[in-house]
């Protein structure tokens, strides 16, 4: 057999497995994607079916994301404070917490991932304004559209929740104070590393289980609401005084209220 026909047959092969590879995966999208079209349907039905409304836009089609473990990050810890105090000087006060200091002001961290920066003298050149600046020199990771900011007894606070990827961290949040005289402090709870964990999301909650439970939770608990109006996947911290942990949590956003969901032990919570 000549080379060019051979080439030929190698080429018309190829073409045909492609072919059949293609006849094998095409229906099962089109089947996948019909069997999430009817789960969604139901959904929204179902919750219908309890006075709430719900659209279909709203239901995520993602799976959960990876679960993550926290860590902590003395290096980034000590940049921050330096981004804000100049050059600082470390010291352990013990009990898993570390003090970052200089002629500006101090910063503590402690092991739990809450901070505070305390700046009495040189934050006159910070101004609320410049608070998006701040957080990025600082490295602290954060979702732009969580940005708030109030004023409080004469002072400015800004807030934003802290972002792990395209992930909110729910209760991670750093607050930048402004007087009069410009940023007098920063403080909230941070978590300054993560890494991928090995286990696998299998004993989850998915978002069809999620929606469901909250339906139970409003009949037991009597949670009056009218709409669901958003459903995102994030996490949330343990609360510990000398460690973090990093859990994988539901929210929904209702037309009366947020609802945090653990996705693991399913406790709900308003706040954290």
């Amino acid at each position: 057999m000549k080379t060019s026909q051979m080439k030929t047959l190698a080429l018309l092969i190829l073409v045909a497995v492609n072919a059949f590879l293609l006849a094998q995966i095409i229906p099962r999208e089109v089947s996948k994607n019909r069997e999430k079209k009817e789960i969604t349907d139901s959904l929204v039905e179902l919750c219908a079916s309890h006075g709430i409304t719900m659209d279909a836009g709203d239901v995520p089609a993602d799976g959960l994301p990876a679960r993550m473990t926290a860590e902590r990050s003395v290096e980034r810890e000590q940049a921050a404070a330096a981004a804000i105090l100049g050059k600082v000087t470390r010291r352990e006060l013990g009990g898993g917490i570390n003090s970052y200091s200089s002629e500006m002001g101090e910063a503590v961290f402690r092991g739990g991932g809450d901070f505070s920066v305390e700046v009495p003298y040189g934050g006159g050149d910070r101004q609320p304004e410049d608070a998006v600046g701040l957080f990025a020199d600082m490295g602290f990771d954060f979702d732009p559209e969580t940005i708030s900011s109030e004023e409080r007894e004469g002072k400015v606070h800004v807030s934003a929740v802290q972002r792990i990827g395209e992930l909110s961290v729910f209760d991670c949040t750093a607050t930048a104070v402004y007087g009069a005289e410009g940023l007098e402090s920063v403080y909230g709870r941070w978590i300054t590393q993560t890494q991928e964990s090995p286990v696998t999301n299998e004993d989850l909650m998915d978002v069809s289980t999620v929606i469901v439970y909250f339906l139970d939770r409003c009949s037991v608990y009597g949670i009056v609401c009218g709409s669901i109006d958003r459903i995102s996947t994030g996490y949330y911290s343990g609360r510990s005084a000398g460690a973090v942990t990093l859990r994988t949590c539901w929210q929904i956003a209702t037309d009366t209220g947020i609802y945090f969901i653990d996705a693991a032990d399913r406790s709900m919570m308003t706040t954290f």
